[in-house]
Parts: C-alpha cells; sequence; structure tokens
C-alpha cells in the first residue's frame, strides 16, 4: 500500500452522498441503531452497492493495487483498509453520536451549513488541486 493509495482512499471518503446520508440519520429519532444498520449494511454490500458506487479514486486504487506486486493477502487487507478509510464518513460521526451525541449533531448541521456556504470555493480548489496533480503526473509519466 503506497501514499497513492492513501491518498485515493481519502478523495474516495470526502463523499457528499455519505455527508448527506450523516445528515439524515442524525435527525432520526434512533440515530445509533441507523448509523449501525448502514454500517453493517454498507460492510455487507448491500448499502454500500447503492451508496458507494465505486468512483474514479476507487478505481484507480483497485487497479493499482491488482497490477502491483503485492501478495494476494496484502491486496486483501489494502481492500478491508481503503473500504473503512472509505466508510470514514460514516464511521467517525457513529463514534463521536456514542460519546457526544448533541455535541455531534450540532457539528454535522454546523458542517452542512458551512459546506453550502462555501460550495464555489471548495469545487474551485478541488478543480485546483485536481489539475495540478494531473499536470504533474502526466509530466513525470512523459519524462
Amino acid at each position: 500500500m503506497t501514499a497513492e493509495f492513501f491518498a485515493l482512499a481519502l478523495v474516495a471518503a470526502l463523499n457528499p452522498k455519505l455527508l448527506a446520508i450523516d445528515l439524515l440519520l442524525i435527525e432520526n429519532r434512533r440515530p445509533r441503531a441507523m448509523f449501525l444498520c448502514l454500517l453493517l449494511g454498507g460492510l455487507a454490500i448491500l448499502i454500500g452497492a447503492l451508496v458507494g458506487i465505486p468512483g474514479a479514486s476507487y478505481l484507480t486504487a483497485l487497479h493499482n493495487l491488482i497490477t502491483g506486486k503485492s501478495s494476494t493477502a496484502t491486496q486483501i487487507i489494502a481492500v478491508v483498509v481503503f473500504v473503512i478509510i472509505d466508510f470514514g464518513l460514516i464511521i467517525i460521526p457513529f463514534v463521536f453520536l456514542e460519546l457526544r451525541p448533541e455535541a455531534t449533531k450540532a457539528l454535522l448541521k454546523h458542517t452542512q451549513d458551512w459546506l453550502a456556504g462555501h460550495a464555489l470555493q471548495l469545487m474551485a480548489t478541488i478543480a485546483v488541486l485536481l489539475g495540478a496533480y494531473l499536470a504533474v503526473s502526466g509530466l513525470v509519466r512523459l519524462s
């Protein structure tokens, strides 16, 4: 597992669908049970197939993993680690919901409001960073 693998896992974890699900679950009258069911379903791939349809970063990480020279055991562990990182936006709020329920609800709501207010700046920053990454990786491959 390389740094690129972990970077792709973190990019995949920044999934707006997962944040939206966090916000829906936190408003439920039994949010702990809902988070647990989502995690169990996601790890049993049922909900994961609906919510976490693989994006480019997921497929790229798997491609890099398969074309690498890692053993089968390492590849299996890497996929599990990737999925855990990818579900970070569900796992982390679930853990904090157990520890500090009201603060977690307030933070998720504040995060939603902040994201809505800064959407344009975030999209521009992501586009610039992605463009820079693609330009540099393209130049490296040319040389």
